[in-house]
């Protein structure tokens, strides 16, 4: 009985102490939002979490989960802004 007790004691500490790890190595992940432009109107916006190569005319950017990450790549007028 004692050896049960313990036993799930110590899944319940392993459990907690995941979940608080896991939280927090997601509280430093960079935010981004990016936007492309058609003269002075937004004609596109995208929630990213990374942002990959820039050449000045285009970038490309990853939206999605980070499990399961979308490539995006836009060029001409645009702008990102870290949010978080």
């Amino acid at each position: 009985m004692k050896a049960k007790l313990l036993v799930s004691l110590l899944f319940i500490i392993l459990a907690g102490v995941f979940i608080i790890t896991k939280s927090n190595s997601q509280v430093g992940t960079k935010q981004y939002v990016v936007k492309l432009y058609a003269g002075d109107k937004v004609v596109g916006t995208w929630d990213s979490y990374a942002i990959g190569n820039s050449d000045g005319q285009s970038i490309t950017f990853f939206v999605g989960s980070q499990t399961y990450p979308q490539q995006v790549r836009i060029s001409g007028t645009f702008s990102v802004e870290q949010v978080k």
